[in-house]
């Protein structure tokens, strides 16, 4: 069974089966992840695919928040609190350019940077390390015999 954050887990509740309309739950979850928006031009969503007890298979795309937002929030949340002297160290200030009037502490073209760095991933252990799992936790993965790791890295 698949690790999932406990936002997701709180919400999951609230989705159901277009199918059967059953109640989805964790133990249909095949996996989770980040992909474009179908809904909104420029934008990146969570998502999960879903496999019901009924056989119908979907993917269920969390617009309620962009990676974007969620990235930003986590920031913010992470710098509240500790000095200005940290957050500089943090983020360099002549990296971010000028003081942004927004909440985000990452730049713009730090933003595509990343983006363009993670779609350039040809390989998904080469994904989690730009986003900044180290080789062992991926070697872990893979020496543990995750079944969800082997689907994915074999498409399945």
């Amino acid at each position: 069974m698949i690790d999932l954050p406990a936002w997701l887990k709180k919400d999951l509740h609230k989705y159901r089966c277009p199918q059967c309309q059953k109640v989805m739950n964790e133990d249909g979850i095949l996996g989770i992840g980040i992909r474009s928006s179908s809904k909104y031009k420029d934008k990146s969503v969570f998502f999960f695919d879903f496999l019901c007890s009924c056989g119908h298979k979907i993917i269920v795309e969390l617009d309620f928040m962009t990676v974007e937002d969620f990235v930003s929030d986590m920031v913010q949340e992470y710098t509240e609190g500790i000095s200005e002297e940290i957050a500089e160290n943090i983020i360099p200030r002549e990296k971010v350019g000028a003081k942004l009037p927004s909440v985000s502490k990452i730049s713009d073209s730090e933003y595509e940077g990343m983006m363009a760095d993670l779609k350039d991933c040809a390989y998904w252990e080469d994904f989690l390390i730009k986003l900044g799992f180290s080789s062992s936790e991926v070697e872990q993965y893979k020496r543990d015999g995750i079944k969800e790791f082997h689907d994915w890295k074999n498409g399945v």
